[in-house]
């Protein structure tokens, strides 16, 4: 969650520009949240090259984060690279949240680097003018420019904690947005009378959905609420306590329809500050409504076809094969039989996505009251 935020990213790098400080993020479980986007300092870069150097360092985070416990409050630690390290806890209202590790810092007056260090980094054959060269950019920190850092070391874990509390209340507005919508759906559905016996058909049969997990096609004219119908085959099924989600198909392009569905990594396109979650992540375990999916293209119909096949897909931009457990419900205004004699809609995806299939035709609706 606090990796989300271009702020906080922002500002590690201006660390890590200034400072050659390297800073991980750790979650309330000890896990590295930010292991991949890190970035080291030209000494640490050169110490990696020992083959134990990188598991030494592991090493060293774990007996940090164990430390956590015995202080109150930000404390520092000396690394296995003669660097130092300044670890702290992230406390909001009183909750243990997750540490911050700012490390490949100089906090001592010492301008000679270690000699076991030395004598290790010479034994693989690295020329002394590269050690000594990598060492000596490492600005030290003494006296006041080691308490200006660590002001600038508590701004992060400040907008840290700020971030923190920002992605929780969004969390909680959207829980409370899904209940409402879910009241609304239910509302809704419960008082619709329908004199049409064809309408009255229809609803029988989202009745023998009850208990099935099947991808479901609603096809129909626009205004014969086929929304109603997926939300109603949604709360009536297993997974009505999950979250329910509509993307309508047609109102992004290609490109943005597969960022939105499918989520981006970082760098996958400009203006990718950072990993995006997709509809199928924030689905997970419940119910995506794919409305207009008649709109869709080819490509993302690939797509789409991989995850009602095997529940996989990849983010736009990542090698990263990601697996979900999302039911589809899929809505269309368009006969779908015809799309793919035109070309316009892929077979096998279509054969998929006519499992089961209800037609509601706005001839034959009749009046609700």
């Amino acid at each position: 969650m606090i990796l989300e935020s271009h702020v906080i990213e922002t500002i590690c790098y201006i660390g890590y520009k200034r400072w050659g400080m390297v800073t991980l993020f750790y979650d309330k479980d000890n896990n590295c949240i930010s292991e991949k986007r890190h970035m080291r300092n030209s000494f640490c870069n050169l110490m990696h090259s020992c083959n134990e150097s990188a598991e030494s360092c592991r090493q060293f985070y774990s007996t940090c984060l164990k430390e956590v416990d015995t202080h109150n409050g930000c404390f520092s630690m000396k690394c296995y690279n003669d660097l130092d390290a300044i670890i702290f806890p992230i406390m909001v209202d009183e909750e243990f949240v997750g540490t911050i590790i700012v490390s490949g810092l100089k906090l001592s007056k010492k301008k000679n680097l270690d000699k076991n260090i030395y004598i290790k980094l010479k034994s693989f054959g690295i020329d002394d003018t590269i050690i000594n060269r990598n060492y000596d950019s490492i600005v030290p920190l003494n006296g006041s420019a080691e308490e200006y850092v660590k002001s600038f070391l508590k701004l992060i874990v400040e907008v840290v904690k700020v971030n923190f509390k920002i992605q929780n209340e969004i969390l909680l507005l959207d829980k409370s947005n899904e209940k409402l919508r879910e009241n609304h759906y239910l509302e809704k559905y419960e008082n619709i009378i329908f004199k049409s016996t064809a309408m009255t058909r229809v609803f029988d049969l989202v009745g023998t959905l009850e208990r099935s997990e099947t991808t479901v096609l609603i096809e129909g004219e626009t205004g014969t609420g086929k929304d109603l119908l997926a939300a109603a085959i949604h709360y009536n099924s297993p997974r009505k306590d999950k979250v329910f989600i509509i993307q309508n198909c047609s109102v992004f392009n290609n490109a943005l329809l597969s960022s939105e569905l499918f989520g981006h990594v970082k760098g996958a396109f400009t203006g990718a500050i950072s990993d995006k979650k997709g509809l199928f992540r924030i689905a997970d375990g419940g119910t995506l409504f794919l409305d207009e999916i008649g709109d869709m293209s080819i490509e993302n119909q690939s797509n789409l076809l991989r995850i009602l096949e095997n529940g996989t897909y990849y983010q736009v931009g990542g090698t990263e094969l990601q697996r979900v457990d999302v039911r589809i419900i899929a809505a269309t205004n368009k006969k779908l039989h015809e799309q793919v004699k035109k070309n316009y809609f892929e077979k096998t995806f279509s054969i998929e996505l006519m499992l089961f299939q209800l037609l509601c035709l706005l001839s034959e609706r009749g009046r609700t009251i």
